[in-house]
């Protein structure tokens, strides 16, 4: 038999707040971030919130916040703040080979098909002005794309738990996905978002809820290979999403939901030539069947309604490859050129149905049907006309997600369509 005592002890209070050491940031900052107050009864959540909304910042290399019993009072303890800045300056470079795009429902890639290599570099000015800002400026250069910006980025603005970020950038493909022609994005976004529920569940902190709003305007031009203007039109519209996370892992879930739900509102009012509203919503669901077998399904919709099929000039809808509709190639559904380039689309719908259970030790396997396909118009919407594929795969399980290598079959190809492919890929296609 076990038995236990437990007897109160002091229920000590907040002394002043206190920093160890000296800092690049403003002490005034700091202790809009503490959540404990002179006086205020001292709990350890407490003191857990401090240090999380502190580490939040993302320009300290350690930091720590803890009571220390006042000498000669025992009721009260000093909130005590240990702070270790991250470097003034960082800088970032990297080079790599990629033979497939990435793109996903909602975005197109650059030479989806083809070979390309990339280089991407950074410098990154840390805690400007004491504040909490962090500046970076950067590019990435292949042999088909030139992207540059610049990107501002704090995650408590006037010290409330408001993360926000503003870029400048400059995109110029050479390579797009219809032939023939070269693209130049120029423009400015702002965004905020606000954490409205974080806790534990599963194996992992996160956040559940959170609220994102924001607003972007680009210069959109398309330059054919004689150098002239195809296409051009100026974007101005504000953003709206609400993103929920109920998942038990990030990398590889077996329980949980995962869903969002945005809008974007185009207006001249905003600097927009056109005016449109865009919607996109997304729900993954993860179920555990016993014995590992998880059974993981994913449901993509969006939509821009309106008869102009020039509303959207880039970031039109796309489906097909390696995380969509896997039986086909990268972006491959949905109106094309007569040449056969895909052109993307102004609504879209993406069904997924998997079987994901485990082999040996981390070798693990999945059966899986995709369907989906992407429509001109919102009011050319067939759910009983969309492609199908199916197939199944193995996958290793590595700390960082899954390598998946998976063989799709197309349902019902059309004359000249391969009956299937190879998929290689890294990561849970959702």
């Amino acid at each position: 038999a076990v038995a236990f005592a437990a007897q109160a002890g002091p229920r000590p209070v907040a002394g002043p707040v206190r920093l160890e050491r000296d800092t690049r940031t403003r002490p005034s900052l700091v202790e809009r971030l503490v959540t404990v107050e002179e006086g205020d009864l001292l709990r350890p959540r407490d003191l857990s919130e401090s240090r999380e909304r502190l580490s939040e910042l993302a320009v300290f290399r350690s930091v720590d916040v803890r009571g220390q019993p006042r000498e000669g009072d025992p009721g009260v303890r000093d909130v005590l703040v240990d702070l270790i800045d991250e470097p003034e300056v960082q800088v970032e470079y990297g080079l790599r080979y990629t033979t497939e795009g990435t793109g996903g429902a909602g975005s197109a890639t650059s030479s989806a098909d083809a070979g390309q290599l990339q280089f991407g570099g950074a410098v990154g000015l840390g805690n400007l002005f004491g504040l909490g800002w962090r500046l970076r400026t950067y590019a990435t250069l292949t042999t088909d794309r030139q992207t540059y910006g610049v990107w501002l980025d704090n995650a408590a603005l006037f010290g409330w738990r408001l993360r926000t970020q503003a870029r400048l950038f400059d995109d110029s493909d050479d390579d797009i996905q219809i032939s023939g022609l070269a693209s130049r994005v120029r423009g400015l976004t702002v965004e905020q978002s606000r954490v409205l529920r974080r806790d534990y569940a599963g194996r992992r902190w996160h956040d559940r809820l959170r609220l994102q709003w924001g607003y972007a305007f680009k210069k959109i031009r398309y330059v054919a290979s004689e150098g002239e203007a195809a296409l051009a039109g100026d974007r101005g519209y504000l953003t709206l999403a609400l993103v929920g996370d109920e998942r038990d892992s990030l990398t590889d879930p077996r329980r949980g939901l995962f869903w969002s739900v945005g809008a974007d509102l185009a207006a001249t009012w905003l600097g927009s030539e056109a005016a449109y509203a865009k919607s996109y919503a997304q729900l993954f669901a993860y179920l555990p069947l016993g014995r590992g077998v998880t059974w993981a399904q994913g449901y993509r919709l969006g939509l821009v309604p309106g008869d102009d099929p020039l509303l959207l000039l880039e970031d039109r809808f796309r489906a097909g490859g390696s995380n969509t509709v896997r039986g086909f190639p990268q972006n491959y559904l949905g109106p094309q050129t007569a040449e056969g380039d895909s052109i993307g689309g102004q609504a879209l719908i993406v069904l997924n149905q998997e079987l994901r259970f485990p082999v040996w030790k981390q070798l693990r396997a999945a059966l899986f049907y995709d369907a989906g396909d992407v429509y001109g118009l919102a009011r050319q919407v067939r759910p009983g006309s969309l492609r199908h594929s199916a197939g199944a795969g193995l996958r290793y399980m590595f700390p960082f997600g899954p390598l998946r290598l998976e063989y799709a079959w197309v349902i019902d190809p059309r004359p000249g369509e391969a009956r299937g492919r190879v998929v290689f890929a890294l990561g849970h296609p959702f």
